[in-house]
């Protein structure tokens, strides 16, 4: 008697997470009025896949349909670039202005490349300051970049310019940035990154676009009812940490190559500075591997903090609040953020 009950349960249960499967595709992926009105809110990636897989960008493209299908600015090799780096050549658009000046090159994501106008991002912080007589700041950070994709960057533009004898600047998103490096799609396909036999390796970006990249390796994703219920955080592995040591060694390895003076400036993010819930281990690990490293550092958080202290204003004042940048620096962030750029050009590392 016992047996048939567990029996009857077991397929009970079975039956009602099959119907809560399907339910759920239909209020995930239906095109009608019903699905899209009540499926809006269970239309998030999050629910459904860690932000360090390709599964979560597969779905996020799907579900916000502002995602394009190719970048602006495609590249074959490092995935899209900004509309300041020209493709296959990479010759920055600020060239032309050095006029003698030594070029400062940053590169990063879009905490580097700002998501204000140019005038309040780095560049436009430099040419006011009293450095703009001897240096030129050329920013090749990219919106959503990683660190591979920072390390192509670097080896793709700073070999032309060694005779200019330009300083190098790489920019680190805490909060987010190594969650990107084993990733082969992000907004659109890019380059993946991985060891083999201890050797850092990769793949470029799956030709043709998102919408290929689809076609050739799906979602990943079985069973959406069962990764609502299961899907958490980013993990913090020894793997990942390992590939992010690898990627940040052979961009110490490309300036040492290169004779270049080069140092890190970490930029933290909101959920690094409130130290949110999986944000333990990423800016120890960052700090710790580059003074391993013997890469030169600065964190922006001495710099937000102290200024978040001095104004009484605290440390959301210096983000963006809403709208597509929300959780971005805004101007003013920009600007302290800016002043730990500042120490290193001054030498005084962390």
């Amino acid at each position: 008697m016992r047996s048939k009950l567990l029996i009857r349960l077991a397929l009970s249960l079975a039956v009602a997470f099959l119907g809560l499967e399907l339910v759920l595709r239909v209020l995930l992926f239906g095109t009608g009025d019903l699905a899209q009105s009540v499926g809006r809110r269970l239309r998030q990636a999050r629910y459904y896949a860690e932000l360090d897989t390709d599964a979560y960008w597969a779905l996020d493209g799907q579900f916000r349909t502002e995602t394009r299908d190719a970048p602006r600015h495609p590249d074959a090799r490092l995935g899209w670039l900004s509309r300041d780096v020209a493709p296959a050549t990479y010759e920055h658009t600020g060239l032309g202005e050095l006029d003698s000046r030594r070029p400062i090159l940053l590169y990063g994501d879009s905490f580097s490349a700002c998501m204000t106008n140019a005038t309040d991002c780095f560049q436009g912080l430099l040419a006011r300051s009293s450095r703009d007589d001897s240096h030129v700041l050329l920013n090749h950070g990219v919106s959503g970049h990683g660190p591979g994709q920072m390390l192509l960057m670097l080896r793709s533009t700073a070999p032309r310019l060694v005779d200019l004898n330009p300083l190098v600047v790489v920019g680190i998103f805490v909060d987010d940035d190594l969650e990107r490096t084993a990733l082969s799609l992000r907004q659109f396909p890019k380059p993946r990154f991985y060891l083999e036999d201890g050797e850092l390796a990769y793949d470029p970006p799956h030709p043709g676009g998102r919408q290929a990249w689809l076609e050739a390796h799906g979602e990943g994703i079985t069973s959406y009812a069962w990764r609502l219920l299961t899907t958490d955080g980013p993990r913090h592995t020894p793997s990942k940490e390992a590939l992010n040591r690898a990627v940040l060694a052979a961009i110490r390895d490309e300036l040492a190559r290169l004779d270049l003076e080069g140092f890190v400036i970490l930029f933290p993010g909101l959920k690094a500075l409130r130290a949110e819930p999986g944000m333990d281990w990423q800016e120890p690990f960052l700090r710790r591997t580059l003074n391993e490293l013997g890469l030169p550092f600065v964190d922006a958080r001495r710099d937000l903090e102290a200024e978040a202290r001095r104004s009484g204003d605290g440390v959301e004042a210096f983000f963006i609040p809403s709208g597509p940048a929300t959780g971005h620096y805004d101007a003013r962030g920009n600007e302290v953020a800016f002043r730990a750029l500042v120490r290193g050009l001054e030498g005084e590392f962390d």
